[in-house]
């Protein structure tokens, strides 16, 4: 029976969700949030050279230091993804390379799969898109306040002092506090990178 009336308030949740999304028409487009020439020029100039994800689509950006058309072009194909809503299938796109580990001697000792991390190479111009997206609609962006990488200002220090705190707040009224933790630290090792179509 509990079970039965779970599955009823699950429902009830689906429908409720589908009836709201089949009414939302999202945040008004106005022009100021399209992308012009000047944001992807400006894009552009502040990617880092010299990093691997810039030897993909090189000629194209060598290309914007002698011609001038390149980011108007480019700036015109990223309003009209936004219009229609859709983003071609590459330009999420990566191929992985194994770097071998700084602190592993290849000559020392046999090398292992456990000796290598993994590097993500991106196509150039989905960075571009990236930047000018976080550019225009960052105020949109919103993350949770327990989450604490890939963000601004924060790292692992903060998760670690946000654990101590609820540790202490709970051992400080005697509490008996139970942590388990999980090393995540092989499982970009270990998963399958291979993409099958």
């Amino acid at each position: 029976m509990h079970l039965t009336l779970r599955k009823y308030v699950l429902v009830c949740q689906n429908l409720a969700y589908e009836h709201a999304r089949s009414s939302y028409c999202g945040h008004p487009f106005c022009n100021i949030y399209q992308f012009d020439s000047e944001l992807v020029e400006n894009v552009i100039a502040k990617l880092k050279r010299g990093k691997s994800s810039w030897i993909i689509l090189h000629v194209s950006i060598c290309s914007t230091v002698t011609h001038a058309l390149l980011p108007c072009i480019l700036s015109k194909l990223f309003n009209l993804m936004m219009h229609i809503g859709h983003v071609p299938p590459n330009f999420g796109q990566s191929y992985t390379v194994p770097i071998l580990k700084g602190s592993c001697n290849p000559y020392g000792k046999s090398v292992t799969v456990e000796d290598f991390r993994g590097i993500s190479i991106s196509p150039v111009i989905s960075k571009v898109l990236e930047h000018c997206i976080l550019d225009r609609y960052g105020i949109f962006l919103k993350s949770s306040d327990n989450q604490f990488g890939f963000k601004k200002e924060s790292s692992c220090a903060h998760a670690v002092f946000a654990l101590r705190s609820a540790i202490n707040h709970y051992v400080a009224l005697g509490t008996t506090v139970n942590v388990c933790a999980v090393d995540l630290s092989k499982a970009f090792d270990k998963m399958n990178h291979m993409v099958y179509s």
